[in-house]
């Protein structure tokens, strides 16, 4: 290298040449093919966690706010429309991706895992926390009949709870599935039905959407756990690579890790 870090022609060229050269080299690690299909999975997982929370947030909106309360008094019919036009559409687009999420996690494991005596523990895993779960069941079968059959009905539902030492009247509003409507579709399984037939005629959405995040959210962050044990050696192999190209960085720059 030329003094005071500038290059010749030719020295340009054979750095360009060496950088990308490690950057091949990390492109074509293990390591960097897994943590893609990582990233996209988690990309998928991403969806999922953030309808989840607009569903959260405008139930609880509803819930909170006094307007549902206030829709009731007045009988604003159209307004009351609106409550249940917008949770049908956050709740719509929840089950949708909790689906997605399901088909893209297939797909992953598969790809990464068929064969494997991982797989076998993964199975094991969805087998417990997936199919034997009436909560999972029931939200993927409601699933199917939301997007090939219908919008299930919901109701908005005024709740009274007599609260401080004058039980003082406190009014709250909920968005609820008619579960008794439900159980008439002939697409249940055995296992998702269970947890209709252990409801009354209605059930809040935001009780079956918690119960069925807490679920999926605990399987991955199993699952998590275990990619990063599974995958450790080429992680670090790709590390390794990283190092290596920041370093060559730094020389050429004129610099030492200490310096940055």
């Amino acid at each position: 290298m030329s003094e005071g870090g500038n290059y010749t022609a030719a020295e340009k060229q054979e750095l360009g040449k060496n950088l990308r050269e490690l950057e091949e080299k990390m492109l074509g690690t293990e390591g960097y093919r897994i943590g893609m299909r990582i990233r996209a999975l988690n990309a998928s997982f991403n969806i999922f966690y953030q309808n989840y929370f607009i569903l959260n947030d405008v139930l609880s909106e509803i819930g909170k706010s006094g307007s549902l309360v206030s829709t009731f008094a007045k009988q604003d019919m159209k307004s009351l429309d609106k409550f249940n036009s917008t949770v049908a559409l956050v709740f719509h687009n929840f089950l949708a991706g909790a689906k997605t999420l399901v088909d893209h996690t297939r797909v992953f494991k598969n790809d990464l895992y068929k064969g494997t005596d991982f797989e076998r523990e993964y199975q094991n895993r969805v087998s417990k926390n997936f199919v034997r779960s009436p909560i999972v069941q029931f939200v993927q079968r409601l699933r199917n009949y939301t997007l090939h059959t219908r919008l299930p009905v919901t109701t908005a539902r005024i709740h009274i709870k007599k609260v401080g030492p004058q039980r003082q009247a406190k009014l709250s509003g909920s968005i609820s599935l008619d579960v008794g409507k439900l159980r008439a579709w002939d697409g249940w399984t055995a296992r998702s039905r269970e947890y209709p037939d252990a409801q009354g005629d209605k059930v809040e959405i935001k009780t079956i959407a918690d119960q069925y995040f807490s679920v999926i959210r605990a399987f991955y962050d199993w699952f998590g756990m275990r990619q990063s044990q599974l995958h450790h050696q080429e992680f670090e192999e790709l590390q390794d690579k990283f190092r290596e190209a920041r370093q060559r960085w730094l020389e050429a720059w004129g610099q030492h890790d200490k310096d940055v």
